[in-house]
């Protein structure tokens, strides 16, 4: 049996339409002068309202030089409408996770290397794309028979051995952490009247495991068809369990000591972890590639600890359970309250993520995607109304109950990473940033208000470039964090 889905968490992950003028034909038309500056993203609006930016998938292989017959006029009546013969290069393009799509025209470009440039284009997208990657589970029912006696007796054997830090809401929850951070198999439920409701069960089962990073890849769980038990498979048996939990312990302290200082406030020690994360942890496409091939249900063998803290701390590779699992763990180590979130990536993709709990606030932080180079620290605590077009969160990452009391803030001025280092700017004067840091570095990474849109954006750009009068200029935004590169 699975869990109850909210329709208002589904309509936020659903597409309606694409926010862009289309031409008389079937596919959209986008039309752009300038190569360098085609658009990275598009704005989407979603079933609940939302407008959200999606990554565009250029069809290189299917770019072309053409000609086209476009109009050509001066006055708003177009009483002097001519026509006139432009070549271009038309490239198809889809919408990631869409099923919209279109062709952009560009008609300003260099005829001896235009292949050359799109290839440039097709390195931008790649960096820029999105990060997830999660296991879903259900529950399934089993027939099965077991001693009474013998599971109390385990069951309490394996609470009595827990040593780390449980997360926990209810002493359902709690109990069933200490269980699987034993890596019980066999869970005595008999003494939680509130198991008879499989809701209420699977609820408390995915608290205690996500927000217990330590318990290590679960592989799937069953019911006794008389509800006394509860039976959880593990990937790993019981001593490799134990081997990778300890060497996960070790990393922690030894990674804490080093990147946090006594003197430190809690935001100084949310961005060293952050930024521990994103230089030591590499994103392992692999990983997520099995795991969209197996539906997210599960993942080959070889592929297991990229989904566990165990990925990204000890294998410096994982996808988003394994950064989301770490940074929990590092957190808890230096004293820093969090939580891991659970949901999904531009509404498409399982994913997981982190709130952090500073000022009595709590704040979003993905430090998966984070790790950008061009759009770098966009999802460092930013505020709800920017983060919410890209984190669509579920209900099971809590006891539901609970859900309303971590509600992330929708207030930016003193957390948010580009506030915090100076490089926030609203509208009115971020071109004018953007020309000061452009004579100094080859490329400048600002933020601006999150609501700009692709005219936006270009006004900026055309602002820059009145100033700096460079043909290789050449940028991205997302979520109002502009790149922009004169090299």
């Amino acid at each position: 049996m699975s869990n109850m889905v909210k329709l208002s968490n589904i309509s936020e992950r659903i597409p309606l339409y694409e926010e862009v003028k289309k031409s008389f034909d079937e596919e959209g038309n986008t039309t752009i002068t300038d190569m360098s500056l085609l658009p990275s993203f598009r704005w989407i609006t979603m079933a609940d309202g939302t407008l959200v930016q999606r990554l565009i998938n250029y069809d290189l292989s299917k770019a072309k030089e053409t000609e086209e017959v476009w109009g050509e006029y001066e006055k708003e009546d177009l009483s002097d409408l001519k026509s006139k013969r432009v070549k271009i290069i038309s490239i198809p393009y889809t919408v990631d996770g869409t099923k919209f799509k279109g062709v952009a025209k560009v008609s300003k470009y260099n005829k001896d290397n235009w292949q050359a440039h799109l290839k440039q284009i097709d390195e931008r997208q790649n960096k820029l794309k999105s990060k997830a990657g999660m296991i879903n589970f259900e529950i399934a029912q089993k027939d099965v028979e077991i001693d009474k006696g013998k599971l109390k007796e385990s069951s309490k054997k394996a609470t009595e051995k827990v040593k780390d830090q449980v997360t926990a809401h209810t002493k359902l929850s709690e109990y069933l952490a200490q269980q699987m951070l034993t890596r019980q198999e066999w869970i005595d439920i008999s003494d939680y009247s509130e198991t008879t409701s499989s809701d209420v069960l699977m609820d408390n089962f995915e608290e205690a495991m996500y927000q217990n990073p330590l318990i290590l890849g679960v592989k799937n769980i069953a019911l006794s068809k008389n509800g006394h038990m509860l039976i959880v498979s593990y990937e790993d048996n019981q001593k490799e369990f134990e081997k990778k939990q300890e060497s996960i312990r070790k990393e922690v302290k030894e990674v804490a000591k080093k990147i946090v200082k006594d003197d430190m406030s809690d935001l100084q020690k949310e961005f060293a972890i952050n930024q521990y994360l994103i230089e030591t942890a590499k994103y392992d496409d692999a990983a997520l590639e099995n795991a969209e091939k197996n539906q997210f249900k599960n993942v080959d063998k070889e592929f297991n600890d990229s989904f566990t803290p165990y990925g990204v701390l000890v294998n410096k590779v994982g996808v988003c359970a394994s950064y989301a699992g770490a940074f929990k763990l590092l957190a808890d180590e230096v004293g820093l309250e969090s939580i891991v979130v659970t949901g999904y990536l531009d509404g498409e993709v399982p994913h997981a993520w982190n709130k952090v709990k500073l000022d009595n606030a709590w704040h979003s932080v993905d430090s998966t995607n984070n790790d950008n180079e061009l759009i770098l620290n966009a999802l460092l605590n930013a505020p709800k109304k920017a983060t919410k077009k890209i984190l669509q969160e579920d209900e099971r990452y809590l006891v539901d109950d609970y859900l309303k009391d971590y509600e992330a803030s929708d207030d930016d001025k003193d957390k948010e990473y580009y506030h915090v280092e100076k490089k926030f700017f609203d509208q009115k004067e971020v071109a004018q940033k953007l020309i000061e840091g452009l004579k100094k570095e080859e490329s400048i990474t600002l933020r601006t208000d999150y609501q700009i849109d692709d005219d936006d954006f270009m006004s900026i750009v055309k602002a820059v470039n009145a100033e700096l009068r460079n043909e290789d200029l050449k940028g991205t935004y997302w979520n109002g964090v502009i790149f922009l590169s004169n090299k």
